[in-house]
């Protein structure tokens, strides 16, 4: 949906409106993005409104650190040339099977975990993925043609091991005191503390879902605690 109306303003010669803008936030894609920071970095929803009618103009809305970044990841998809090569991007994520990663997440985590995330494509100038609420992130800035398995299997891995912690409220405690009491798939980004729950399926909002979500005990080998 956002690319539709990036092209689409760009072709007519106009600005986004703040209604085009309220329908795109209202998007689960977007939701997704403006919950994860709306307490965390004080982005609010009158802010990404504001970013989306200002695309097209020749100055930033605010100075602002935090929404300086934010709209400088909205700008830089703000020609028909990204539009068109983002979209290139979401085809293949589309395509993509995130089973694969789901079997690696897997095979670190106890026997019984259940992986159910859905994928949402975001436009996230922050990080390249995040987990909250058990559901997956996935920056279309960071470049989708060749997805990364072991990236997303590190996010994958979040969402499982909260639904293990989730059913194992000792592990729990123990993972307060003393960091996560499973191993798993590292990566070399980092990711600001979020809430997790645990399904998987691909979707920004304007894309069909591609689910999975299996249990570690019925595929490969058992995870490590």
């Amino acid at each position: 949906m956002f690319l539709g109306l990036v092209e689409a303003s760009i072709k007519e010669g106009r600005r986004i409106t703040r209604g085009e803008a309220e329908g795109l936030l209202a998007t689960r894609a977007m939701s997704f993005t403006l919950s994860a920071y709306e307490r965390l970095l004080g982005l609010t929803r009158d802010d990404m409104v504001s970013i989306l009618i200002n695309l097209g103009s020749g100055h930033p809305v605010s100075l602002d650190p935090v929404k300086l970044r934010f709209e400088e990841g909205f700008r830089g998809c703000y020609s028909l040339e990204a539009a068109e090569r983002l979209r290139r991007g979401v085809e293949a994520a589309a395509a993509a099977d995130f089973g694969e990663a789901e079997r690696k997440a897997l095979r670190y985590l106890p026997p019984g975990t259940a992986i159910r995330s859905t994928v949402y494509l975001t436009v996230d100038a922050f990080n390249p993925g995040m987990v909250r609420g058990g559901d997956v992130g996935r920056s279309i800035l960071r470049g989708l043609d060749e997805i990364n398995m072991d990236h997303m299997a590190h996010e994958f891995h979040h969402a499982g091991l909260m639904d293990c912690l989730s059913r194992r409220p000792g592990m729990a405690r123990l993972a307060v005191g003393a960091g996560s009491p499973c191993q798993g798939p590292t990566s070399s980004h980092s990711y600001p503390p979020t809430a997790y729950k645990s399904r998987a399926s691909l979707g920004p909002a304007h894309l069909a879902a591609a689910k999975t979500g299996r249990r570690a005990a019925e595929r490969g080998p058992q995870g490590r605690v």
